[in-house]
Order: C-alpha cells, then sequence, then structure tokens
C-alpha cells in the first residue's frame, strides 16, 4: 500500500514540475525570442539555452510541485474512497502519511545535490551564452561610417571596421544619462571589442578596449567642462543582454566556492571596522552571499516542510463532501512566499541575519503542521 502511494505521488510531481518550469518561462519567453530573433540563433544554441534556464527554474519549481502533488494524490485517493478503505483496515494516518514524507526527502536531497553544481553550472552556461549571443550581434552590426545605436544611453562610430568588428579606427562614442544633465565624449585613434573572463567563475564580459584617446565631461546645470586623456581605457559593452533575477554571480557559484567565499568574507566583516569606507560594501556584498548559501538549503527544507502541509491540507471532515483544494493550495503559496519576501527585504536592510528569515516561514509551516495532524480526526 505505501508503495502504491509512493508511485501514485510520482506522476502528478513530474507533471506539476513540468507546468511550473514552462510557466515561469513564460515570464523570459519575451526576452529569449528578442535574442534569437536578432541575433541569429542556430536550433542548437536556442535548445541549450531553454535547457539551461529551465534547469535555472528548478530550484523554484520543485518545492511548489512536491505540495502540490501530495494534494493532488491524497485528493485522488479520497475521492475514490481509498482513503476509507485504509481507516477500515486499520491503517493508521503514520502509516499513510510515511510514503509521502519519504518522497519528499528523496525530492529534497536531489534537489540539494543538484544545487550543489549542476545549476550553478547551468547559470554559468547561459549567462555565457547570452553573452556570446550579445557580442555576435554586437560584431555583426558594427559597421565602417554608420552608427551604432543598439547599446543603452550610447551612440558608436567607426570610421573603418576590420577583422569581422573587433577592430576600429578613429573612433567615437556619445554617452546620454538619464537625468540629461551629464554628457560625455569619448575620442580614440583606436579599438579592440574583446571578451574579458570575470573572477573564477569563467563569466566574460564584452568590453570594448580604446587606445590613445580623451573622454569630454559635460554637466550642462554648471557648465562645465572636463577633459581627460588616456593612453588606454575599457569601455563595457552592455547590448541586448537578459537580466534575469535569478542569474546572479553568486548563484553561478558551486557550493564548495560559495562557503569558502562566505567564510572570508566572514573573516573581512569582523576585521573591518565600521567607520572605514569599506564596511558596508563588504556587509552588503556578505548578506547576499549568506542569501544565496541559506536558500541553497531552504530549498531542500521546503520540500520537506510542504509534504507535511500538504498532507494536513487534503483531508476534510466529511467524507461525503466533494473538497476543493485549489483555493487553500492558493493561499498557503501566497501566505509562505508573503512573509519569506517580507522577512528578505528586513534582511537587505541589514536587520535581520539571513538564516533565521530564510528558514522561519519553513518552520513556521512545519510547527502549524505537526499541531494540525496531531488533531487531525483520523478514526471519524
Amino acid at each position: 500500500m505505501q508503495r502504491y502511494m509512493a508511485i501514485s505521488f510520482l506522476g502528478p510531481f513530474v507533471l506539476s514540475t513540468l507546468f511550473f518550469v514552462i510557466f515561469l518561462l513564460t515570464f523570459q519567453l519575451f526576452n529569449l525570442v528578442k535574442v534569437f530573433l536578432y541575433k541569429d540563433v542556430s536550433l542548437n544554441e536556442a535548445a541549450g539555452l531553454f535547457w539551461q534556464i529551465c534547469m535555472s527554474f528548478l530550484p523554484l519549481a520543485i518545492p511548489i510541485s512536491t505540495l502540490f502533488a501530495t494534494m493532488f494524490t491524497l485528493n485522488k485517493l479520497s475521492e475514490d474512497c481509498e482513503v476509507v478503505a485504509m481507516r477500515s483496515f486499520g491503517l493508521s494516518k503514520t502509516k499513510v502519511f510515511f510514503p509521502f514524507l519519504a518522497m519528499g526527502i528523496c525530492v529534497g536531497a536531489t534537489l540539494y545535490s543538484l544545487n550543489l553544481n549542476i545549476i550553478p553550472y547551468s547559470k554559468t552556461i547561459f549567462k555565457n551564452t547570452v553573452i556570446k549571443l550579445t557580442s555576435k550581434g554586437v560584431l555583426k552590426n558594427i559597421r565602417s561610417g554608420q552608427f551604432y545605436s543598439e547599446i543603452p544611453k550610447a551612440t558608436i562610430y567607426a570610421e573603418k571596421v576590420f577583422n569581422k568588428g573587433t577592430l576600429l579606427e578613429n573612433v567615437f562614442i556619445h554617452l546620454k544619462f538619464q537625468n540629461e544633465e551629464h554628457e560625455r565624449t569619448i575620442l580614440a585613434k583606436r579599438g579592440h571589442l574583446k571578451k574579458i573572463n570575470i573572477e573564477s567563475r569563467d563569466v566574460p564580459s564584452l568590453r570594448l578596449l580604446l587606445f590613445e584617446g580623451n573622454i569630454s565631461k559635460v554637466n550642462k546645470i554648471k557648465g562645465s567642462v572636463e577633459k581627460i586623456l588616456f593612453k588606454e581605457y575599457e569601455f563595457p559593452i552592455m547590448s541586448g543582454d537578459i537580466k534575469i533575477g535569478f542569474v546572479t554571480r553568486d548563484g553561478m557559484r558551486p557550493n564548495k566556492e560559495l562557503i569558502l567565499l562566505r567564510k572570508q568574507l566572514r573573516k573581512e566583516y569582523n576585521e573591518t571596522k565600521k567607520t572605514e569606507a569599506n564596511y558596508l560594501s563588504i556587509k552588503n556584498r556578505l548578506i547576499n552571499v549568506e542569501i544565496e548559501y541559506w536558500q541553497r538549503i531552504n530549498n531542500s527544507v521546503q520540500c520537506i516542510v510542504f509534504v507535511f502541509l500538504g498532507f494536513c491540507l487534503s483531508f476534510g471532515h466529511n467524507r461525503f463532501k466533494k473538497r476543493s483544494f485549489s483555493g487553500p493550495l492558493f493561499l498557503s503559496i501566497i501566505g509562505y512566499y508573503g512573509l519569506f519576501f517580507l522577512l528578505l527585504s528586513i534582511v537587505k536592510k541589514g536587520s535581520l541575519e539571513p538564516m533565521v528569515a530564510i528558514l522561519s516561514p519553513s518552520l513556521l509551516i512545519l510547527l502549524f503542521s505537526l499541531v494540525w495532524m496531531k488533531r487531525l480526526d483520523w478514526v471519524n
């Protein structure tokens, strides 16, 4: 009977995971299609990009899928009177709950193992692919004697372009900022477009290296002009990049690297005095790393906690009355993530420990579910 219930759990879990991944993917579909259309993306590159972004959504989709699958399976068993049959031959609620708990632990352990290396690797590959496609578009579109304006707030002009767009001569760049108070003009004799790796995660960033030129800064309000001469200047290119919140640099680190960085930042934070200029930057950096570290643990904890919650929500007192679980499911998800993001905003202000904020909603749901399960009228 327990194996039967565990197998019944698998189908709804897989289908709901696919549904939630596709649902989350729709929010980024416009940005992805835009890249595919304008950057000459092959079918293999498009399929790879979709796969990597789907892998990155698993920490969000799997815990909710565990809750949904638990509720759906138990509700189906109740509708088919199989729960009544279990009760009639003396099967306790603990024995009915055990296969779902076992599946929740297996799912949580699997998700944690994916969070160690595979999901960070997928995020890195996704970021690399986007930058590769972005750079492809930049290299293709910069042409001799034509203005290039795909980069936000910037216009680039090169008198001559060589080597498939990577080498430029007599470069002119105009930058206009959002407040329209400042303008910047850059002139250079030569330019070299190249990708530069950032830190140890091998995430490239597109840069335009300029040689032998000057930068003119104009302040319209003060009426002042500042001119800077340079032999070499590095100008960042941000054209067509996809900005997705979950693809953070800390999220792209494997777990061992994240733990080492966490220890290093904690040491720097403890040694840095509040009066020092870099105190706040180290503190904010440490908070972001702590959030990523504890979130990986909490993703697995959620899978177990949501099994407890789903078990409690799936049984009504009247077996003759058909009961819809969509309302309680929706309210539970809204309540949990509402509290989670509220505490997370407090953490970012430096008023609460990341571990407390991230794990507290899960522990509250667990305590609530345990009390509810104890009071659950199983015999009647």
